[in-house]
């Protein structure tokens, strides 16, 4: 759930913070008071594009803060630790915005991008709207809503599996089929292969070739420096190895009297010997380093060689490497070109099976769920003062597409998704055929059936947050009591936001807040509230009674909250 909300520099908001509490959250107010800022903060907070207009004039930066509590959400918690974040019970969103439109993400305190943000919120709230009502007309989200509800991830993740793995090969196989024969490509493709076979490469080469030729220019250097250590070494009539000799017969001599010298000699003969062992290596090192000029010559040539094959083939030897095999694979393909597209057709044909199946079962998984669905969302019509509604769901097996039945022998549509179309189908008059939404419902209709399903959906768990924005558009009366009663229920199983003008709505609040706004020095602020039972009773009243508010709407204020209050507590 969300505890606080924080929004600065906003808008027309100076600087307000909302602690929520658990249960159904109830904002009012006039209308243009500034409600839909707090929409617009969320919407900031779970991803959405910023844009500089959003920055309260005279300000530089909107800071918005939302700090929510995600003990009960493991996959938030998941999500975070994968992504390197500190996965504890609580997320702090930071998000500033300044004026030319440029924000700044941040996930408890660390630097977040904009894709991560709405990676890391998505299971975490969903907002509401009479935009999420347009949405329901799209088939596309009617069919979210149908798998979320019957809990079909895992059939939907197979077919998306399956469907990768069929429009790889296709892609391959349209990839080959293009190339066709082509001798001027064969010809081009041994070229290449015998220029980067000649050169005989060996993965590192390079490197020990480099550190060889940097020996060898420095050549003089390089031999004066090992003459001078082991002419001191060892060769010099006062080579640091003779004098070493000498402190150790010295120390050997000493022992002989006082048995204290002799760990001293033993340490001193450690040296020597290590010392003999480093003029020896010396020794060999300037024995097996050619240091002619041939040999300069030829590494610098070997490097150029190298070096030209990795401008035309790769930037390492190892993509060089990797460049020839791809090449091999290619003339490969042209060689038996038949033979390698009939090998990709049939590898095509077995996973397009796969699909079917996995499609098929999936589809199953719809219809099944689509029946069950339609039936509860009609008896929560039926309470919304809609009675008579029929509601159904229909799945549409689409067709394959003219451009893959060449390739392909089923006759079903390949997508990530399946060879479903979903199609809600609605009537509110009986003796009329159940058509799409989008020609039939209405906008108080459409209001309805979005909260219908949301609270369905909500009972089967997986959303934290419902930010519900004037959901309740087009009702009024004693619907309007029913939604509010609905949207307590929706409570019960997660913690609900709702922006509302309806009196009816609002009297079934855990938690009321009031946004309000006022001039001063020709300047606009808007600000919240948490109300008392008094201010409820109060703010109630007005949302009845509008301007003129008498004992008698203060009076029906109180009795609707009693009302509403006692009908919580026998549930």
């Amino acid at each position: 759930m969300i505890e606080r909300l924080s929004i600065k520099n906003f808008a027309i908001v100076d600087h307000i913070e909302i602690d929520f509490g658990p249960g159904l959250n109830i904002v009012t107010g006039e209308t243009g008071a500034g409600k839909s800022i707090i929409v617009g903060a969320f919407a900031l907070l779970l991803g959405r594009r910023s844009q500089g207009d959003l920055v309260k004039p005279g300000t530089e930066e909107a800071v918005l803060e939302a700090l929510f509590r995600v003990a009960e959400y493991p996959e938030v918690k998941s999500r975070l630790a994968e992504s390197g974040f500190n996965g504890s019970d609580e997320l702090l969103i930071r998000r500033t915005i300044n004026v030319s439109g440029k924000s700044k993400i941040f996930i408890n305190g660390q630097i977040a991008t904009l894709n991560l943000l709405e990676n890391i919120t998505e299971p975490l709230v969903e907002i509401c709207s009479q935009h999420e009502n347009l949405r329901l007309l799209k088939s596309s989200h009617q069919m979210e809503i149908i798998d979320r509800f019957g809990k079909l991830e895992r059939e939907c993740s197979e077919v998306e599996e399956v469907y990768l793995r069929v429009t790889n090969l296709i892609d391959k196989y349209k990839e080959h089929i293009e190339k066709g024969i082509s001798q001027e490509r064969e010809e081009l493709l041994r070229f290449q292969i015998k220029d980067i076979e000649s050169a005989e490469l060996i993965l590192g080469e390079d490197e020990d070739l480099n550190i060889e030729c940097q020996r060898l220019t420095h050549a003089e250097k390089f031999r004066e420096s090992l003459g001078i250590a082991l002419h001191t070494l060892d060769e010099d009539d006062d080579a640091v190895l003779r004098k070493v000799g000498l402190i150790k017969e010295s120390l050997m001599k000493l022992s002989q009297i006082d048995p204290i010298f002799s760990d001293a000699s033993e340490r001193v003969e450690k040296c020597r010997i290590e010392l003999e062992d480093i003029a020896f290596t010396l020794s060999k090192s300037g024995e097996r380093f050619d240091l002619s000029p041939d040999r300069l010559e030829f590494l610098n040539s070997r490097i150029a060689k190298i070096n030209a094959l990795k401008r035309k083939y790769g930037a390492s030897i190892e993509e060089v490497l990797e460049k020839l095999e791809g090449l091999n694979q290619e003339l490969h393909s042209i060689e038996h070109f038949e033979e390698v597209g009939s090998e990709l057709k049939n590898k095509i044909l077995l996973e397009e099976k796969n699909y079917n199946v996995a499609s098929e079962k999936l589809s199953s998984g719809r219809r099944r769920v689509g029946s069950r669905l339609s039936k509860q969302v009609e008896q929560i019509l039926s309470s919304l003062g809609m009675p008579k509604v029929e509601y159904k769901i229909d799945m549409i097996k689409r067709p394959l597409d003219e451009g893959l039945a060449q390739i392909l022998e089923g006759k079903l549509f390949l997508g990530p998704k399946g060879f479903d179309k979903a199609e809600m189908l609605f009537t509110s008059n009986p003796g009329i055929e159940p058509r799409p939404l989008a020609k039939v419902a209405s906008g108080g209709e459409l209001s309805r059936i979005t909260l219908a399903i949301k609270k369905i959906i909500a009972e089967s768990g997986g959303t934290s947050v419902y930010l519900f924005d004037e959901v309740d558009t087009g009702i009024g009366g004693a619907v309007a009591e029913v939604v509010g009663r609905n949207l307590k229920d929706v409570s019960r199983y997660n913690q609900v936001i709702c922006i509302t003008h309806l009196p009816q709505v609002a009297a079934y609040a855990d938690n009321h807040f009031i946004v309000s706004k006022e001039s001063k020095n020709n300047v606009t602020y808007a600000s919240i509230s948490h109300l008392n039972e008094k201010e409820r009773v109060d703010e109630i009243a007005r949302m009845l009674g509008g301007l003129k508010i008498t004992a008698t709407t203060t009076k029906h204020a109180s009795e609707m909250l009693k009302m509403a209050q006692e009908e919580i507590a026998i549930q």
